[in-house]
């Protein structure tokens, strides 16, 4: 029998009714910062938040795909609950035991609607111990005066504090934190965003600037909002954003070769390829990193050889359209379908673009070794201007005319190359 859904006005007048437990918890809500009663809440009357940043890149990908989530409707709050779970698998295995052997110890947030706003993974957890063990725990949390629609902003600031604040931050996934700024950006600034989220406003702005170079990526592939296909990439596009930071609008110094716009384009569309076929970040910044000459675009031929090869790989594979392989595979969700995609990509062109980057490597290498007797003199060179001749003349000794006839000895022994 399926689960009955109750309407707001049902929901607010059944958490009305409820008595506090005598426990209480302090929470910072509306510019005041006071103990709020604690109440034993029947999960019946409670609504996930589809909107709980911890799950943002998650609930916001399938909404790209589908519908927006209703979290009162059963398969929508299904949905919720299987993505609560899968974004802490190992964690949500142990809170399962904790509270199995010792209850609710952290209460929760909710609204006076019944929307969680702190605590939708305790939750899940609960009902999934319900169901497992045919019984009926409460959850624990504070109800708010407000309902979510009435005072958003505050709601949203509040959710931010407790899933982002200096406690919390050490496991959240990486990609949520760059959601959650740009989310907040619709009620305050980059240093007031940074504030909330306890960080620094440079590193918050970064995060914002990567987020739209991940973004980018996302429209790159044809799939813009599917923020899923970002998994494990993170340090890639950190990578990345630097990379491009430093190469556009000047020539770096790094550089041997006065290249343009175009080229940095070309750099950061393979550096996508690469990250879509998911080599680890360390491996795929020989592709960019701008330097001391260790990668392919610090050195004009290098690089134009490069390109050159890996466009022949990539221009020769016809993407499979989206809406043609979903005609074919109408019983599989959207995920499975671009799972697809990326897999048949990846076979028709990992083998050449691994031997392309290996190739690569090799000659960069074969660069390095050429320049490096000359870079090592321009460095001795530099070390000996930073000597100031006239405290070394006041402190000489023994052990320093010893240092200086070596050095003669060496300069020496270079002015016979020549």
């Amino acid at each position: 029998m399926p689960d009955k859904i109750f309407t707001e006005a049902e929901r607010i007048e059944a958490l009305k009714n409820l008595q506090p437990t005598g426990e209480k918890k302090r929470i910072k809500y509306n510019h005041t910062d006071i103990l709020y009663d604690v109440y034993e809440i029947p999960l019946e009357y409670l609504i996930y938040n589809a909107h709980n940043g911890r799950i943002r890149s998650l609930t916001r990908s399938h909404e790209a795909q589908y519908l927006p989530l209703n979290a009162q409707l059963t398969d929508d709050k299904n949905t919720i609950e299987q993505f609560l779970y899968d974004s802490a698998k190992a964690k949500n295995d142990k809170t399962i035991e904790s509270i199995e052997n010792t209850g609710q110890q952290e209460f929760g947030i909710i609204t006076k609607d019944g929307v969680i706003i702190d605590g939708n993974r305790r939750a899940m957890i609960l009902n999934h111990i319900n169901k497992k063990n045919n019984t009926k725990l409460n959850f624990k949390a504070v109800i708010l005066k407000d309902k979510l629609i009435d005072n958003r902003k505050e709601i949203i600031t509040l959710e931010t504090s407790y899933q982002m604040g200096v406690d919390s931050k050490v496991d959240y996934n990486p990609i949520e934190k760059y959601i959650r700024c740009k989310e907040l950006q619709e009620f305050y600034t980059v240093g007031e965003i940074a504030e909330k989220m306890a960080e620094d406003p440079k590193k918050v702005q970064e995060w914002l600037d990567i987020l739209s170079l991940m973004e980018e990526y996302l429209v790159h592939l044809k799939t813009p909002g599917t923020y899923i296909r970002l998994e494990k990439r993170e340090g890639h596009f950190v990578d990345l954003f630097k990379y491009l930071k430093s190469y556009n609008g000047k020539n770096n110094q790094s550089v041997d070769w006065a290249y343009s716009d175009a080229d940095v384009e070309d750099m950061k569309l393979a550096y996508f390829s690469y990250i879509r076929l998911g080599i680890p970040v360390a491996k795929t910044r020989v592709i960019a990193r701008p330097a001391n000459g260790n990668s392919f675009f610090c050195y004009e031929d290098i690089w134009k050889e490069f390109i050159v090869e890996h466009k022949s790989v990539v221009e020769k594979v016809p993407e499979i359209d989206f809406t043609t392989l979903k005609e074919t595979l109408k019983e599989e969700n959207n995920t499975v379908i671009i799972e697809k995609i990326d897999s048949d990509w990846r076979d028709s062109v990992e083998s050449e673009m691994d031997d392309n980057l290996f190739y690569y490597e090799g000659v960069l290498g074969d660069r390095q070794n050429e320049l490096r007797p000359l870079r090592l003199l321009k460095r001795a060179k530099s070390t000996l201007y930073q000597i100031d001749i006239g405290i070394l003349k006041d402190e000489m000794d023994d052990e320093k005319k010893s240092l200086i006839n070596d050095i003669d000895t060496i300069v020496q022994s270079f002015k016979k190359l020549y």
